[in-house]
């Protein structure tokens, strides 16, 4: 080679022979020295998997293969292999350690591992990489193979209203990965025609979302001519253990109970008058029209009192940021003093083991 002869970008000099070759050639003469690799190679089935096959190019006794994948794309499902001598290590996540030998030959293109993953929204990729071969080690010998997509499985978005009205979750879920859905809460606004002794009135709630996907939601409730409107937070539970009466609420659960009516964001508790008979009358005050009926420590809203209202306090004090529907803070809040807190706690814990009784408001 001339010292001023001039090489474009297409050539390369070959250190072996100092010529100039182009780059496709350098290519294919590093491809013909380079060993053949591990084949790996992706089969989607019929069950929402997608499986992954690990073979030889040539013939082997034994192996040493290391795949990696992005775990935060691919699920590991299963994996199998028929070798008699072999070990598979999926401690670490993303990683796949394969050991194997054999007592006789393995011929080349013989599956040596199947590696199942879960269906997956999104494009991504599982490689391969011979550490060791035939007790040799192998250089930079990687494959690689596309794990195609299969789309997001949208389901139809539900609209979901908080216990007290205040605010409505919408939700857009994907079927087959739960860790894509989309969902926001929107806070409700209202407008209150309050009702006469003749006629009814209503509350009617607006749920805006930002997210333009989201239609506007808007939920109307009716206030009976005279009265007010109750909201038995958990209707199945209740709906026989009370009667309205005007703006009364009489309540015969067999547990105590609250009432109470949203102020400025919180609910405030209305006194309970007991009626002698294991009976308590509530009586919203002028100006309210719209009333909750909730079991007193029933902290996750189900209708019982039991254990797993224990752990939903304890989660409520401990994370006092997690965005709480009011009504569970009214619910939790036992001791009374119109504010949910630590005390709140030991008393749903104490009234869980049988330590102590809630009392009526």
């Amino acid at each position: 080679m001339d010292e001023n002869e001039i090489v474009s970008d297409e050539e390369i000099v070959d250190i072996w022979s100092d010529e100039i070759i182009t780059v496709a050639e350098a290519k294919a003469d590093a491809a013909e020295m380079k060993p053949d690799a591990t084949d790996i190679d992706a089969v989607p089935g019929a069950d929402g998997t997608v499986s992954v096959s690990i073979k030889e190019d040539e013939n082997v006794t034994n192996g040493f293969v290391k795949m990696t994948y992005d775990p935060d794309i691919l699920k590991l499902s299963s994996y199998e292999s028929d070798l008699l001598y072999r070990s598979v290590n999926t401690s670490v996540p993303g990683e796949i350690v394969f050991v194997y030998a054999s007592e006789n030959t393995i011929d080349a293109g013989t599956e040596l591992l199947n590696v199942s993953f879960k269906a997956i929204c999104e494009d991504s990729r599982v490689y391969s990489l011979t550490v060791e071969r035939n007790d040799e080690l192998s250089l930079a010998e990687s494959k690689d193979t596309e794990i195609p997509g299969l789309g997001h499985d949208w389901q139809e978005i539900t609209y979901t209203w908080s216990a007290g009205n205040g605010s409505c979750t919408a939700l857009k879920a994907c079927a087959r990965d739960h860790s894509h859905d989309i969902s926001e809460t929107a806070v409700a606004t209202y407008v209150l025609t309050p009702p006469t002794d003749t006629q009814d009135g209503s509350i009617v709630y607006t749920a805006v979302f930002e997210n333009e996907e989201f239609e506007t939601q808007v939920k109307t409730t009716v206030i009976p001519a005279g009265g007010i409107n109750v909201i038995a937070v958990t209707e199945e539970t209740l709906e026989d253990s009370y009667t309205v009466s005007g703006r009364t609420v009489r309540v015969s659960y067999d547990l105590p109970c609250k009432v109470g009516y949203l102020s400025d964001g919180a609910y405030v508790p209305i006194p309970a008058e007991s009626n002698g008979d294991g009976t308590y009358n509530f009586t919203a005050p002028e100006g309210v029209y719209e009333v909750v009926l909730v079991i007193m420590g029933d902290a996750d809203l189900s209708g019982e009192f039991d254990f797993f209202d224990v752990i939903t306090a304890k989660a409520m004090d401990l994370y006092p940021e997690g965005g709480y529907d009011p009504v569970q803070l009214f619910a939790a809040d036992v001791d009374l003093d119109e504010e949910f807190g630590f005390f709140d706690v030991i008393l749903i814990k104490a009234a869980d083991l049988g330590k102590t009784d809630l009392e009526w408001q």
